[in-house]
């Protein structure tokens, strides 16, 4: 993750903003950027898939999964 370019980076930041329009600002919009652990759990738990997200402490992972989990129980789908 850390080694995509800066321009991989925001898009990334985009598409996962996009992805969240309810959630994005009560989760995100305070903070100037996505953690990796964010970055690479978001998508894959919108897809609806098992995740396993590990990271050190305050490194994201609340928000990792609550965000998309509410963005999921809010859109009335997904298997949260």
């Amino acid at each position: 993750m850390l080694s995509k370019s800066p321009d991989e980076l925001l898009a990334m930041h985009r598409r996962i903003r996009q992805q969240l329009p309810t959630t994005w600002s009560a989760f995100f919009a305070r903070f100037g950027r996505l953690r990796p652990v964010q970055l690479a759990a978001i998508p894959e738990i919108l897809k609806g898939g098992n995740t396993l997200i590990t990271a050190p402490t305050a490194g994201g992972k609340t928000e990792a999964v609550a965000a998309p989990l509410c963005e999921l129980l809010k859109r009335g789908g997904g298997r949260a």
